[in-house]
């Protein structure tokens, strides 16, 4: 089946992520820059993690959707009626990363 690619929207072969190979290629290597960048960095937020590596954070979001990522809560998250904010979650790279 042929469809148009979710980022570029040239026409490709249907995937499971919907991109392209070429697109798929670049999102493999940000992803790769965000997880050295996240070695370097411990317990970034998704926005700050964005800023950092310049990755959209809606894609970073899609990433812990997908299981690319991996979101936790440095600390347990604080009730909605106890003062104070919750703890933001915190993002690391999943055990073993899926080669392509």
């Amino acid at each position: 089946m042929i469809v148009n690619c979710s980022r570029c929207h040239r026409l490709t072969r249907a995937t499971p992520q919907g991109l392209c190979p070429d697109c798929q290629r670049r999102e493999d290597q940000e992803l790769d820059g965000v997880l050295a960048y996240m070695h370097t960095h411990a317990h970034l937020s998704a926005g700050d993690l964005s800023k950092g590596t310049g990755v959209p954070i809606e894609r970073i979001l899609r990433w812990v959707r997908d299981g690319r990522l991996l979101a936790t809560r440095s600390a347990p998250p604080t009730p909605p009626s106890s003062s104070g904010p919750a703890q933001p979650a915190a993002f690391h790279s999943p055990p073993a990363r899926r080669q392509r």
